[in-house]
């Protein structure tokens, strides 16, 4: 019951209370970790450009890192998001503020537009578990290849989705600005 009762504070802290309570995390080696090899898809030497270590209200919720291709982020070149989750997320949960905040971010009225999303998520995502790991490839010429674990679980091939879904943790609008000036390598 305590287990649920904290899911649902995280995930409404998540919608509605924003970067103040998230803290950075730093990592100072500067090459992908072996064992993420789909990152190999991006390049033979990926960059890894930032991190982050996000926390609400002190509760770990998940690490993530950006890699790409070359030394500065750009939707010009391939790239990926890694996030290694700290704690267990319903399926729903994740399309459900996926959802919200392209919409958000976009300034998205169109809910037939934002259905649409909604269905090819559903397709593609899972519930995770703590110590899961999902990975955004990006690619300007074929959107994004989503893998959990290392494993190939789908894509998405409409380009101005893929770039919305991979803006969740990269617009400066984010729910979450400081995670993604770290990401990008811009930290103060």
């Amino acid at each position: 019951m305590l287990k649920k009762i904290l899911t649902l504070v995280i995930a409404f802290n998540l919608l509605f209370v924003g970067h103040s309570i998230a803290q950075n995390y730093n990592i100072s080696d500067p090459n992908p970790p072996e064992f993420y090899p789909e990152l190999y898809k991006i390049s033979n030497k990926p960059n890894k450009i930032g991190n982050y270590d996000l926390k609400v209200f002190g509760l770990k919720v998940y690490k993530i890192e950006l890699y790409c291709e070359n030394s500065v982020f750009s939707f010009k070149n391939k790239s990926a998001i890694v996030i290694n989750y700290q704690r267990k997320f319903l399926k729903e949960n994740l399309i459900e503020r996926t959802i919200h905040e392209i919409a958000r971010i976009n300034e998205i009225k169109d809910r037939e537009l934002l259905s649409s999303y909604k269905l090819k998520l559903q397709e593609i995502f899972f519930d995770v578990d703590k110590g899961d790991r999902k990975t955004a490839i990006f690619n300007p010429e074929d959107g994004v290849k989503l893998f959990l674990n290392g494993k190939l679980v789908g894509q998405i091939k409409d380009l101005i989705f893929a770039k919305r879904f991979m803006d969740v943790w990269l617009h400066e609008k984010s729910a979450y600005p400081k995670m993604t000036k770290a990401m990008l390598g811009k930290n103060d």
